[in-house]
């Protein structure tokens, strides 16, 4: 028995197989983990607008299921309109071979999930009704499963005990060999509840972990209830069935649904854990690859039809390079046009990344796994290599990561696809099937007024006058809000519209000066030296401002620099601030300043910053709201992010001065965003150990910018802290 741990508690995990356990006894084992999985799965409901039905199997009549499917659903679809119009009906069998005739006459449209270690005819069939309008109807889902299949009986089990010999648990599913490979098929993979949050994670990881060395090279699964979590873990969708299929209620009470989705997941690291198959392909060569000339094609033709890479790509003469050890995909650009390659590739303009087929999988899936869905963290940690001139790359980053989503969006999809030549009308049906993402907040009506009033106000700090301009709306709780480095305070606009807060609370966004609204000073000849953003300056401007003000004990947020400087205000400035919400913050970030010259360089132009800032958001948070924070930073003065970075990356360090932060004095609060790669949620939890007394919390499905990028899912973090802070206010 091997051990795993998950917060504080340590568990026991034993495997067996047919090779240590009789299958009699497999069976029983798989068999109590099912009746784990069952009494979790109560806790999901059924969407809204899905009518769910699982049509009797056992020795059906002449009449029945499988004898008549077409006949069995019409009759089935006559009673249930009774309540309403039926739009769509998908069904979804291990009988697919016994079913094809029928439903194929009846208009169903097939498809064929491939799961060579699940049920041999597993197909989805889907027959779209006109009831009027797309917005009418509701769906019927059909699931005919033949639960006695020989095939899926289980090879695997994971158990998972706790220190009393509990089952709490595990995992179970089926292996086999096909063409040279080995697949797995996972039944399920449950846990009891109330185990600690990362329980899941280790156990799949556990899981992962004893496939590869039984040999398996490629996992498939279906789930109703855990897609995100299969993708978090790198697995990708081959098919989205039914969307908001199923649906549970979160912590905070809100409703939150769930696709039925097929899952893959190669594993690259099971080959070397067996000797190579005899016969058959192995894995890499041409045809498996992910980067390959197939690749080439239509990111060609996508590149060609993109209004953002066209942009992005002005005046670029060169050429990009996307290699693995299996396979290459490269095109030329001739001042922006885009082509295949022609002649061998020139130095000049040249473009080259080389990684694992594993590291392009990551990053090139649907959702990207955290820290792979951007090159510049992927090259930080030294799992690609970059050949190319610092300057042009620098120059045309924006383009590369926009081939490189281009190419995620059609690499990530299922393989069948992948069987057409490149063309625009396949392309556009690889886009339907992508994933859905959280959407913005509804535009307000024409001649609404936002909540928050501009005013400045003249500061002496540090011995200099400074006009500084502010914004803010609500009342109660006096709140000052610090933006990004290189940002201005706009950052925070989705707050002032939050009657939620602003209820309770007076918020008051403050731009930095030389950012937004805040000029630089008059007298000192600011443009005959560097500017940098130190310290002391840091921690004067929100201490002056409160005091200039009047505010009494008021609250201090920030988020990056101004995440970090939260944590500082509460170190030296306590008899100021009730408390503190750092985002996004750290005792300290090892960064050298040295390295991001090109941040501020007289052949780089800002859109590099925005398109780097782009990459540390979540893929998954509202594309509007994530170029509207990118186009923060592409319009700011050149000179000031780097300027900032002199205090995020050298001034600041709390490592010796946290232990001392009192929060019986200034509360401390930290929240960090699972895609953040700068202020990392393994940062913020370092933060969070060494200051007593303070909290923590990592923000799933967010990234560097929480208030910005995604706000709807921010504020579902920040409104527990802000009734804490008014608790502790009385």
């Amino acid at each position: 028995m091997s051990t795993i741990k998950a917060g504080s508690e340590t568990f026991g995990l034993t495997t067996m197989t047919p090779g240590d356990t009789p299958r009699e006894q497999l069976d029983l084992e798989a068999a109590a983990i099912y009746r784990l999985f069952a009494a979790r799965e109560r806790e999901f409901g059924f969407g809204p607008n899905v009518v769910v039905e699982y049509p009797p199997l056992g020795e059906p009549p002449a009449s029945g299921f499988l004898a008549d499917p077409a006949g069995h659903i019409a009759a089935r679809v006559a009673e249930i309109e009774k309540d309403g119009p039926i739009g769509r009906i998908v069904v979804l069998t291990t009988f697919g071979r016994d079913l094809m005739g029928p439903l194929s006459g009846a208009g169903y449209t097939p498809q064929r999930i491939d799961m060579p270690a699940g049920p041999d005819h597993t197909y989805a069939f889907t027959l779209d009704r006109d009831v009027g309008t797309a917005a009418d109807g509701r769906l019927l889902y059909l699931e005919a499963v033949d639960e006695a299949d020989e095939k899926i009986r289980p090879t695997f089990v994971l158990k998972l005990l706790d220190g009393t010999g509990r089952l709490c648990g595990g995992a179970c599913g089926s292996i086999h060999d096909r063409d040279g490979k080995r697949f797995a098929y996972l039944a399920t993979l449950t846990l009891v509840a109330g185990l600690p949050p990362a329980t899941g994670t280790r156990l799949a990881e556990a899981m992962l972990a004893t496939l590869r060395r039984l040999g398996v090279d490629t996992l498939h699964l279906g789930t109703q209830t855990a897609g995100r979590f299969y993708e978090k873990l790198g697995f990708r969708v081959t098919h989205r069935l039914v969307r908001g299929l199923r649906t549970r209620t979160t912590a905070d009470g809100k409703p939150l649904g769930d696709d039925l989705v097929m899952m893959r997941l190669d594993l690259p690291d099971a080959a070397s854990e067996r000797p190579a198959p005899s016969g058959g392909k192995k894995q890499g060569t041409e045809g498996d690859a992910m980067i390959d000339a197939a690749l080439a094609d239509t990111l060609i033709e996508s590149c060609r039809s993109d209004g953002e890479f066209r942009l992005a790509a002005r005046h670029w003469t060169g050429s990009l390079r996307l290699e693995s050890p299996e396979g290459m995909c490269a095109m030329e650009v001739d001042d922006g046009e885009v082509g295949a390659v022609q002649s061998p590739l020139g130095a000049d303009g040249r473009i080259v990344l080389k990684a694992s087929e594993e590291v392009w999988a990551k990053l090139l899936s649907a959702k990207p796994p955290r820290l792979y869905n951007d090159l510049s963290t992927i090259l930080a940690r030294k799992e690609m290599t970059l050949e190319a001139d610092p300057v042009c790359y620098a120059q045309y980053y924006p383009a590369v990561m926009r081939a490189i989503e281009l190419a995620r969006r059609w690499a990530g999809r299922p393989t069948e696809y992948l069987d057409y030549p490149a063309a625009v009308q396949q392309f556009e049906r690889v886009l339907a099937s992508m994933p859905p993402v959280t959407h913005p907040l509804p535009a307000k009506p024409a001649g609404t007024f936002d909540s928050p009033v501009g005013r400045y106000v003249h500061l002496d700090i540090e011995g200099q006058s400074y006009r500084i301009y502010f914004e803010e709306a609500g009342s109660g709780i006096p709140m000052l809000l610090q933006h990004t480095a290189g940002a201005h305070g706009a950052q925070w606009r989705h707050l002032f519209e939050c009657r939620e807060i602003t209820d309770h609370f007076r918020l008051i966004a403050y731009d930095l000066p030389f950012h937004g609204k805040s000029l630089p000073p008059v007298g000192p000849k600011w443009w005959a030296k560097e500017y940098r953003l130190t310290a002391s300056f840091a921690r004067a401007l929100p201490v002056t401002l409160a005091r200039t003000l009047g505010l009494d004990r008021p609250v201090f947020m920030g988020c990056s620099v101004g995440g970090l400087l939260a944590l500082d205000l509460a170190r030296y400035h306590p008899e100021v601030f009730s408390a503190v919400i750092s985002l996004e913050g750290a005792l300290k970030i090892d960064a050298a300043i040295s390295d991001l010259g090109r941040l501020w360089h007289p052949q780089v132009g800002n859109e590099y910053k925005g398109r780097l800032m782009n990459g540390l958001m979540s893929p998954t948070s509202p594309e509007a709201y994530r170029k509207e924070t990118s186009q923060v930073y592409a319009s700011g003065w050149p000179p000031s992010f780097l300027g900032d970075l002199h205090y995020y990356v050298e001034d600041y360090d709390l490592r010796q001065e946290a232990s001392k932060i009192d929060t019986k004095r200034t509360a401390v609060h930290i929240l960090s965003g699972e895609y953040d790669a700068s202020g990392t949620m393994e940062r913020g939890r370092a933060a969070h150990e060494a200051i007593a007394g303070s909290t923590w919390a990592g923000m799933n499905d967010v990234g560097h910018f929480p208030m910005s990028e995604n706000p709807e899912a921010f504020f579902t973090y920040l409104l527990p802290i802000l009734k804490q802070v008014r608790d502790r206010r009385g």
